[in-house]
């Protein structure tokens, strides 16, 4: 009889221990989500910042009309992805992409030709197109967004 007593108490202390193990475990668990979802959400950040930071220079400040030629220079290559708006004093332009920015969104992108692009470039230039960009001017640039909030434009305004 001494002995099923004795079997019946480690029964009930192994269940006890087993349970406080398993308790321990998932408060750990529910600390260690609640940790993992901050991190998570910092990273995400972290990596939208670094996604970004190529336009940091274009956000709301201050450019010269040369600032505005290297960045239509810089971003040719993502015909259909990205715009570049130009309003100088005597006209306006998009370069790049087809499509408009308006109250810094972006809608209806197209793709341009690679030729067209180059003209654009060319025109910019060139003093006395219509369209000419004069590298000493002072241009205040803007980010334009889509409606995911993804940088998608770049509007220059000349002051």
């Amino acid at each position: 009889m001494d002995q099923n007593i004795q079997k019946a108490l480690w029964l009930g202390v192994g269940i006890l221990l087993f349970i406080g193990i398993v308790s321990t475990g998932l408060s750990l668990y529910n600390k260690g989500r609640g940790v993992a979802e901050a991190s998570s959400q910092q990273l995400d950040k972290v990596s939208k910042d670094l996604s970004e930071s190529s336009y940091a220079p274009y956000n709301n400040a201050k450019t010269s009309g040369a600032d505005v030629i290297s960045a239509i220079k810089l971003y040719a290559d993502q015909t259909g992805d990205f715009i570049i708006s130009v309003k100088t004093k005597t006209s306006s332009a998009t370069y790049i992409s087809g499509g408009s920015i308006s109250n810094g969104k972006v809608s209806s992108l197209s793709e341009m030709q690679r030729t067209a692009i180059d003209a654009q470039i060319k025109n910019a230039n060139d003093s006395s197109h219509s369209h000419y960009i004069n590298p000493t001017a002072s241009f205040y640039a803007q980010l334009a967004y889509d409606q995911n909030d993804v940088i998608k434009g770049i509007t220059f305004t000349q002051e």
